[in-house]
């Protein structure tokens, strides 16, 4: 195994580490009564309604429930019920699209490898017919 093998494999590890700790604690985080629910998520909003940190915790939350597979429209009513229709509507547009990167670059850094490992023929045939045809 020369160099750069023994680097990608290396590197294939830490990611593959990486997945499986984000899933621990995902798992974590529902089981442990954290589960994503509108009145949870409006009970810790309204906690920093009035705190200068508003827009940062929102963004935390939308970022942590994003991981957890939690709605949207969830997040962003209990934001505009928190918030008021102009603020929350503005903190819930940042917070979505901060989430949405997170998301994308974390799936990115993550790569494939740990996906076709894990997702089995059904992930590889979903994988091969987007990479074919795009999502539509």
């Amino acid at each position: 195994m020369n160099q750069q093998q023994q680097f990608e494999s290396r590197f294939t590890k830490a990611r593959l580490v990486l997945f499986v700790g984000l899933l621990a604690l995902l798992l974590f985080l529902l089981f442990s009564g954290f589960a994503p629910g509108a009145e949870k998520i409006e009970q810790l909003l309204a906690a920093v309604q009035e705190n200068h940190l508003g827009l940062a915790t929102v963004i935390l939350v939308f970022v942590v429930m994003g991981l957890v597979g939690t709605p949207q429209f969830v997040l962003i009513g209990a934001s505009v019920l928190v918030f008021g229709p102009v603020m929350g509507s503005l903190y819930s547009w940042v917070a979505t699209m901060v989430s949405a990167g997170v998301n994308f670059w974390l799936g990115r850094w993550i790569g494939a490898p740990p996906l076709a490992r894990f997702g089995g023929k059904r992930m590889a045939k979903i994988s091969d017919y987007v990479s074919r045809n795009g999502l539509w």
